[in-house]
């Protein structure tokens, strides 16, 4: 499961921009918005049988936060294992969604 707590105010566009971003991908992919006096709590879970897909979901999330907080794309690590994601080294995409 992959949490994000921010005092960034998030609304249902927000949730359903996560559920779009699961398009292509097998798996159960859930996305909602928990409201607490310290700000918004994006859950987003992943159920099925590929970590490659689960992988993608979370990594095509992670660009969105980034665009709605007004930041530059991330960078992936180099550690990580996500040779599925055809992007030159080391930055996402330029609009700041992954292509996997």
């Amino acid at each position: 499961m992959l949490n994000w707590a921010s005092g960034l105010r998030l609304d249902t566009a927000a949730v359903d921009a996560c559920r779009q971003a699961r398009t292509g991908l097998s798996g159960e992919m859930e996305a909602g918005l928990i409201h607490d006096d310290g700000g918004d709590l994006l859950c987003c879970r992943y159920r099925g049988d590929s970590t490659q897909a689960a992988r993608c979901w979370f990594v095509r999330i992670w660009a969105l936060i980034h665009r709605w907080r007004g930041e530059p794309p991330p960078v992936l690590p180099r550690v990580w294992p996500l040779q599925e994601i055809l992007l030159s080294p080391g930055t996402m995409a330029s609009d700041g969604i992954a292509p996997c």
